[in-house]
């Protein structure tokens, strides 16, 4: 389900947030307005947001994005950003 040229950089990602190289479940979800592919992950039992940005933007940009996504999750707002 998740692109192959994604690969590397998902494992990674779930190595580095949970220490885990796998997940057990996957489901996209298709509702919102985003160019970003978004899936609900289990992890060791637990449900997880992943979302992989496919549109090139440089590192300031990047910056911001995650800073958001951070500032919804402290405001309640989000899922928490591991």
């Amino acid at each position: 389900m998740i692109p192959q040229e994604y690969n590397t950089a998902v494992t990674r990602g779930l190595r580095e947030a949970f220490g885990a190289t796998e997940f057990e479940d996957i489901s996209m979800l298709t509702k919102g307005q985003t160019s970003s592919l978004v899936f609900r992950i289990v992890v060791r039992g637990s449900p997880f947001l992943l979302k992989i940005i496919t549109r090139p933007y440089d590192m300031d940009t990047l910056k911001r994005l995650c800073t958001g996504m951070r500032a919804g999750a402290e405001a309640g707002l989000g899922p928490h950003v591991w």
